[in-house]
């Protein structure tokens, strides 16, 4: 699930802090927009609660434009309104505006207002490039069987795991040992009703 963050007031900016906690989600990474955000910008304290902070000189944008994008696993099904709110349980919520820093607050709005329902998602691996082991992690709507396999850019299959795993998120870690090789590599989850690939690179 991804949620993109406007701002209908993001003029003369020049930072902000918030915590941000979650209701059936779970964080899984945030991606850039018209503002600069990395996993650096984000303390994980649990699954479902994360700090964001972010600086900049003096920012400029427009009430349209896109500032972040946060990723997220839809762990239960909802209301998005429901499953995700601002507070001050870790850090203030603080927005600063201007040269000076003019402390501002943060209201969080929802502009449309979906339901979200738990869906299976394949997570990139992480390391990635890796050298000696990476993890998959996968997340799964019911318990369920799945095939997970590692294929080379001949489409060889160089290891298959089968296995079932428990609703919710799960991860299954890889040793480059038990491949053989190295270079471009594509691992397939297959489970009922859902197959889907990905790349990963196995460096010597």
């Amino acid at each position: 699930v991804s949620i993109t963050f406007n701002s209908t007031e993001f003029k003369d900016i020049s930072g902000f802090q918030l915590s941000m906690e979650f209701d059936g989600l779970s964080y899984s990474g945030v991606e850039s927009k018209s503002i600069d955000m990395a996993e650096y910008n984000v303390g994980q304290i649990k699954s479902d609660i994360i700090t964001m902070s972010w600086t900049y000189s003096i920012m400029k944008t427009t009430a349209t434009e896109e500032l972040f994008i946060i990723n997220l696993i839809a762990e239960e099904s909802g209301y998005l309104s429901d499953m995700i709110k601002i507070s001050d349980s870790i850090i203030s919520t603080e927005i600063y505006q201007g040269a000076e820093y003019a402390i501002k607050g943060i209201e969080l709005g929802v502009r449309s207002d979906r339901v979200l329902t738990e869906e299976i998602q394949l997570m990139q691996n992480d390391p990635n490039p890796f050298k000696d082991k990476t993890t998959i992690a996968f997340s799964l709507q019911t318990q369920s069987m799945i095939t997970l396999s590692i294929l080379d850019v001949t489409g060889k299959v160089l290891r298959v795991i089968e296995g079932e795993y428990e609703a919710g998120n799960n991860s299954i870690t890889l040793f480059s040992n038990e491949l053989g090789t190295s270079g471009l590599l594509y691992y397939t989850l297959k489970t009922e009703g859902f197959s889907e690939t990905k790349k990963m690179i196995l460096i010597n």
